[in-house]
């Protein structure tokens, strides 16, 4: 793995994933998190899964559909995926050149993921 992708810490946190990402979206950067996710996701049960962009301040539409496309691979192997820290400046690039956006779930922090995972666990 690249030196970029050990930067993108993915951790267990109340029976869910978090993929916390600090650094600019490169395609390395997106390949090494689309397959460490996923190959957790083959391993553990998990809750859900939490794309933690707040350390980000740009997003360009190309990343976004690559983080799009990452969400519904997490949903077809089973939890939902929820992006959290999207900077209000990312969101009106986004919405403004028209982005498709729909299936895609959304919270403006982490610990509203978690809570909102925890009082909706299906798996109880």
């Amino acid at each position: 793995m690249n030196a970029d992708t050990v930067q993108i810490t993915v951790t267990s946190v109340n029976h869910c994933l978090v993929a916390n990402v600090q650094i600019d979206l490169t395609n390395e950067v997106l390949d090494g998190l689309r397959e460490n996710l996923l190959g957790r996701l083959e391993q553990e049960t998990v809750r859900g899964v939490v794309l933690d962009f707040s350390g980000l301040s740009v997003m360009d539409t190309t990343e976004f559909e690559a983080v799009r496309k990452l969400a519904q691979m997490v949903e077809l192997l089973g939890p939902p995926c929820v992006m959290v820290g999207l900077n209000a400046g990312i969101v009106s690039y986004l919405v403004t050149l028209g982005v498709d956006t729909s299936g895609i779930n959304s919270m403006l922090g982490l610990n509203e993921a978690l809570d909102w995972f925890a009082h909706n666990d299906q798996s109880t």
